[in-house]
């Protein structure tokens, strides 16, 4: 036990050190034990010298992650839709809500097209258009009976 709590110590003391040095910017002194049951007092010195290109890091805001998901900017009807389109029936999404300024509103998405498609297979669920950071998505709804097919960049949509 006593073993671990030496190099605990010494542990701990070298990243002190390290951090008054990188505060500083001066090597300090540190006096290491030369056995384990040594105290620090008498032992071996050793000095930690930074790197040339160390600098000190330019004070940044500290980023908050935000809670939120990459999607295409709708909100759907809860229940899933039944649609004739072209000629076929088709199970999707009614959109309830288009967020002005994501890529649903921009691409010409509007309140009641029926989303049917996502990246080529039928819509189990709504969830699907989500996806990756800045991934591109293709939809395929349906207005007034007709298909159109829609590729998209998702984008970083804020819980609310």
């Amino acid at each position: 036990m006593s073993r671990l709590k030496a190099s605990l110590a010494v542990s701990l003391f070298l990243h002190v050190a390290l951090l008054y040095n990188f505060l500083h910017n001066s090597p300090p002194k540190i006096t290491l034990p030369t056995k384990h049951d040594e105290q620090p007092t008498h032992g071996s010195t050793l000095e930690i010298v930074p790197p040339d290109d160390l600098t000190m890091p330019s004070a940044k805001p500290v980023e908050v992650k935000k809670k939120g998901y990459y999607g295409i900017g709708v909100y759907q009807d809860p229940f899933p839709s039944t649609v004739v389109c072209d000629g076929k029936f088709y199970n999707g999404w009614r959109v309830d809500i288009v967020v002005e300024g994501y890529p649903a509103s921009l691409a010409g998405i509007a309140f009641g097209d029926i989303i049917i498609e996502v990246d080529g297979h039928i819509v189990k669920d709504i969830d699907e258009v989500r996806g990756f950071d800045e991934s591109l998505v293709t939809i395929t709804v349906c207005r007034s009976g007709i298909r159109r097919i829609v590729t998209m960049k998702r984008q970083f949509i804020r819980e609310r």
